[in-house]
């Protein structure tokens, strides 16, 4: 079966000429251009941009990092990470649409995350905290040993 050309892969070199006609990167090398727009194609994650672009982590993080080991960094570009955290924006906004597409399928873990991350105070199943202790007993007791020792103290 013959792929349209829609559904082709693009190679390498197309995908360079787009990253170099990219609107959003106008005003950056084209070494910054590339790695921004593979950035943007993984998503936000650096390492996967970064093997994808041909460029160590350590250069994107030159770019990126304001301070490096608490001194200023000469190579940081402050159009850059501002880029970046765009980027980092735009997959957030993503990942929340597809969150809300669950919800709005009643998926009943969607809506536990959404409640639980967005309304804590209300809604802390999923986060809330047991303390169990074993009131100074070995934990390398058997299990149901464990709990029948249990079950006896809730029974005084």
């Amino acid at each position: 079966m013959i792929m349209s050309e829609e559904l082709k892969k693009p190679t390498k070199k197309e995908l360079y000429a787009r990253a170099k006609n990219d609107p959003d990167l106008k005003g950056f090398t084209m070494k910054k251009k590339w790695i921004l727009y593979c950035l943007k194609l993984s998503k936000g994650l650096v390492s996967v941009a970064c093997e994808n672009a041909g460029l160590s982590r350590r250069a994107f993080y030159d770019w990126y990092s304001k301070m490096v080991k608490g001194v200023p960094n000469p190579s940081y570009d402050e159009a850059f990470h501002d880029m970046v955290e765009e980027i980092r924006m735009v997959t957030h906004e993503y990942v929340e649409s597809k969150l809300l597409q669950n919800i709005d399928r009643n998926d009943e873990k969607a809506i536990e995350y959404y409640l639980s991350n967005n309304y804590k105070e209300k809604y802390t199943s999923v986060n809330q905290k047991v303390d169990v202790t074993t009131k100074g007993e070995s934990l390398n007791k058997g299990f149901y040993d464990f709990l029948k020792e249990v079950s006896q103290d809730d029974d005084e």
